[in-house]
């Protein structure tokens, strides 16, 4: 080769690493401007998100305050504070008492929601629980629930002498009423739920067990979304927020914890959660 050639190849060379160098700043400038539009379309998402949650927040406390009222003006008309009712009229009262106690269960959801979302969920409330006396409290909720729904609630509780928690006992009241709750729900009359715990390593392990419909495979994964609700369960119980278990995960991981289930259709469903020991347990 010559030594024209040699120049010719050299150029030819030099031209196109120009080009490869010129090509590779035109696609940095467009991943720079590209990740800039990103950045700020994610910002955006933010503010709308806040500024949802705000809208949340504030509507459902303005609602909060009419819907007491009117759970009270409809408690004293029950009770006969105005006067004897008749069948039809305490019937009617009572269907209008029940959709207020469920609209104000609706409100309450959202505002927890509401806090979650603002992160306002933390541990300021944590104290030491009494866990053995904290599930007998429980129990209590639930008697008039038992008889009405001709379903048999136990709640185990081991022979491990004092067992102290460290957390929000209000939140983790919380937590069980959703999932007893749900018990309750998705239960036939002379159905069973048991409620149990035991300690694995330094965490302790709930169980909260029915013999209810189950749940499908499919729908599992959804569970724990916002306003999710199974096929069947919208079936036998239309009424519902969808935000139980959503809450109820949060308030789990509040305390480092976690949450799952197993379930077959109609055959019952288990849910189990954790929650880590104080140090000196």
């Amino acid at each position: 080769m010559d030594k024209e050639e040699k120049n010719i190849k050299n150029d030819s060379f030099c031209m196109a690493s120009q080009e490869q160098i010129e090509e590779l700043d035109r696609t940095a400038k467009l991943l720079v401007r590209r990740d800039f539009d990103l950045q700020q379309a994610n910002d955006q998402l933010r503010e709308l998100a806040q500024a949802k949650t705000q809208f949340v927040s504030v509507a459902a406390h303005q609602l909060r305050t009419p819907l007491s009222g009117i759970k009270w003006t409809f408690q004293m008309l029950l009770s006969g504070d105005f006067g004897p009712l008749n069948k039809e009229q305490f019937e009617a009262l009572e269907r209008g008492n029940t959709m207020n106690n469920q609209m104000i269960r609706l409100v309450s959801d959202l505002l927890d929601v509401a806090r979650i979302e603002s992160g306002k969920f933390d541990r300021s409330q944590f104290t030491d629980i009494d866990l053995n006396k904290f599930l007998l409290e429980l129990r209590d909720l639930f008697l008039e629930k038992e008889r009405d729904n001709k379903i048999d609630l136990e709640i185990k509780i081991p022979e491990l002498g004092e067992v102290v928690l460290s957390g929000d006992g209000k939140r983790l009241q919380m937590v069980f009423q959703n999932l007893i709750d749900n018990a309750f729900n998705y239960t036939l009359a002379g159905g069973k739920i048991s409620v149990s715990y035991e300690i694995k390593g330094d965490k302790i392990e709930f169980k909260i067990q029915d013999t209810g419909i189950g749940i499908s495979k499919e729908e599992i994964p959804r569970l724990f979304n916002k306003f999710f609700r199974g096929h069947d369960a919208l079936k036998m119980k239309t009424e519902g927020t969808g935000l139980g278990l959503y809450i109820s995960l949060s308030i789990i991981k509040l305390h480092d914890g976690d949450i799952w289930l197993e379930s077959e259709k109609g055959k019952g469903t288990t849910f189990f959660f954790d929650i880590p020991l104080p140090p000196q347990q």
